[in-house]
């Protein structure tokens, strides 16, 4: 891990809040690239277990002893996959956070003193203010929840698919059910 804050946190891409979060994921690419790959990971192991163990209830139906060891061992590599993928994934997560909110401090308060005495005219007291409390946890979090984001995405389609298999009204559910039960979650 590399020290915060940084000497020079780079020019930002400022014309909107878009893109200046655009320029903080390229600036952090290797980071949040195996936050993105680790959470997809932790969240796969989860998703899977629920096959494995129906692998494990096959075996033990068929007395498949080899099987039934497979699936075991299948189990277990499952769970600590995920305790270690989990793990790499809150430490590469944090890390982002950190650096994001650095770097946006530092960028804020290199320019409020380049404006120097002209800064209370061009902005208010309490924007600055709000720059520094709630904005900057805005931008570490963004940058954190892609991580788990995309775990969840990979792993709901994953499910998907293989629920699909299994059963289609089922695989339906899931597939019609999820999307709606986020839509009203989040206008909660």
């Amino acid at each position: 891990m590399k020290d915060l804050p940084l000497a020079d946190p780079g020019e930002p891409d400022a014309r909107s809040a878009a893109r200046y979060l655009l320029w903080l994921c390229r600036t952090l690419a290797w980071p949040l690239a195996g936050a993105v790959a680790s959470g997809i990971a932790w969240m796969m192991a989860p998703a899977l277990m629920p096959v494995t163990i129906g692998w494990a209830v096959d075996a033990i139906v068929a007395r498949d002893r080899a099987g039934l060891l497979l699936a075991a061992a299948a189990l277990t590599g499952l769970g600590i996959g995920q305790a270690i993928f989990g793990v790499c994934r809150h430490r590469l997560a944090c890390y982002l956070w950190l650096a994001s909110a650095y770097r946006t401090i530092q960028l804020t308060v290199a320019q409020a003193a380049r404006l120097g005495a002209t800064l209370p005219k061009k902005v208010a007291t309490g924007e600055v203010v709000s720059v520094g409390t709630s904005d900057i946890n805005h931008v570490g979090n963004v940058i954190d929840i892609m991580a788990r984001g995309s775990g969840a995405v990979v792993s709901t389609v994953v499910v998907t698919a293989l629920l699909l298999r299994v059963s289609v009204p089922l695989g339906l559910t899931v597939l019609i059910g999820v999307p709606v039960l986020m839509a009203v979650v989040a206008v909660l």
